[in-house]
């Protein structure tokens, strides 16, 4: 699934890409602008351009839809991806695999949980960095236990919980 999606960015990149160079054909600049390319760039755009051409035509249409839906985003919505792309184009290959590995987790969560979790961090975010703090203290704690003391504290917890109940 994370292929399909770096895959999805890639093929964005490219269509833009092949959008811009279409564009700078029909304009009269275009070719000073060309001229004014370091060879790297040049084979770097050349690279791209092919890469467009090998697409098919059902890869191409569905780049063309993303490719729209991406300019309709706000500015800072569409920085704030292309940031994300550019951060993971910088990570290790180790680093792309964990992320890989973490994404894949996350696809394969029930829809209820994904909820809860989005609900628990917004929680987060609206804490006091006092309380962060503790929370994030508090997990460090939680990993340094055994699965026993884990359990333990889970069946306090639950004991405790309906005992409060009326």
């Amino acid at each position: 699934m994370m292929k399909t999606k770096l895959l999805f960015w890639m093929i964005l990149f490219c269509g833009l890409l092949a959008t811009a160079l279409r564009a700078e054909t029909e304009n009269p600049d275009a070719l000073e602008r060309w001229r004014g390319l370091s060879a790297d760039q040049k084979e770097s755009l050349r690279a791209r351009y092919h890469q467009w051409e090998s697409l098919s035509d059902e890869q191409k249409t569905e780049l063309r839809r993303k490719v729209d839906y991406f300019k309709s985003l706000p500015e800072e919505e569409r920085k704030r991806i292309y940031d994300n792309f550019a951060s993971y184009r910088k990570l290790s290959p180790e680093a792309k695999m964990q992320l890989q590995q973490k994404y894949a987790r996350w696809k394969a969560l029930p829809l209820e949980r994904k909820h809860q979790i989005k609900e628990n961090f917004q929680k987060f975010k609206q804490m006091t960095p006092a309380r962060k703090q503790q929370v994030l203290q508090r997990l460090h704690e939680w990993k340094q236990m055994t699965p026993a003391q884990r359990k333990l504290i889970r069946q306090h917890f639950r004991k405790n919980r309906h005992s409060d109940k009326p």
